[in-house]
C-alpha cells in the first residue's frame, strides 16, 4: 500500500509526464532505479537528446518549496543515476541534460514550473 507521500509524489510525475507530452517530449522511461545512486523520475527526449527529470510535488499542507527539497546531496545521487544509465543504456556518447519540476498542489490547480538544464553543482 502507497503512503500519502508517495501518493503525492505519483500525482505529480503523472502531471509532469502530462506536461512534457503536450510540449512535444518522447517519454523514455520511468522510475528508472540506479542500484545505490537512486531513482531518476523521468526520462525524456527532445530535439537535443536526453532529458533527466527530477519531479518535486508538495502540497499546501506542507512547509516549504517544492525547489528545496533538491539539495545538493540529491544533486550528487542523481548526477550518479543519470552516469549509471547512460552507462547501461550504452548512451555515454549522447547529449543530454537535466530538467527540474517543481509541483504546488494547491486548493484549486495545480502550479507546475520547469527549469531546464539545470547545474548539478
Amino acid at each position: 500500500m502507497k503512503t500519502q507521500q508517495q501518493k503525492i509524489g505519483e500525482k505529480g510525475e503523472n502531471l509532469a509526464i502530462k506536461y512534457f507530452k503536450k510540449h512535444h517530449y518522447r517519454i523514455i522511461e520511468r522510475h528508472f532505479v540506479a542500484s545505490r545512486y537512486g531513482e531518476i523520475d523521468i526520462i525524456a527526449e527532445d530535439k537535443g537528446g536526453l532529458v533527466f527529470v527530477e519531479v518535486k510535488t508538495k502540497t499546501d499542507e506542507q512547509f516549504g518549496l517544492p525547489e528545496e527539497e533538491f539539495t545538493y546531496q540529491k544533486r550528487k545521487k542523481f548526477y550518479r543515476a543519470i552516469q549509471n544509465y547512460l552507462f547501461k543504456k550504452y548512451l555515454l556518447d549522447k547529449n543530454w541534460r537535466v530538467d527540474f519540476v517543481a509541483i504546488e498542489i494547491l486548493d484549486s490547480k495545480p502550479i507546475l514550473r520547469h527549469y531546464q538544464n539545470i547545474s548539478l553543482a
